[in-house]
């Protein structure tokens, strides 16, 4: 996912005025997500899918959910 911080830079204006390393991304521009953090962003119609395509897949127990949940999204 994007940096919010630096916009995807990697770098950012620090109070000197200068360019410095974004601190947030560690200057890859990118930031790691769980996937509960993504699923959060999701509209209402692409969390529908998601979830319709979850079950088509097979039985989500409550715990095989939470799992996915706290995983880095890929």
């Amino acid at each position: 996912m994007k940096c919010g911080y630096c916009n995807g830079t990697g770098e950012h204006v620090n109070d000197a005025n200068r360019m410095t390393t974004c601190e947030f991304c560690g200057g890859t521009g990118r930031i790691e997500v769980t996937n509960e953090e993504w699923f959060c962003g999701l509209d209402t119609e692409d969390k529908a899918r998601e979830i319709s395509d979850m079950t088509a897949q097979g039985y989500w127990s409550e715990e095989l959910v939470e799992r996915w949940l706290k995983e880095k999204h890929k």
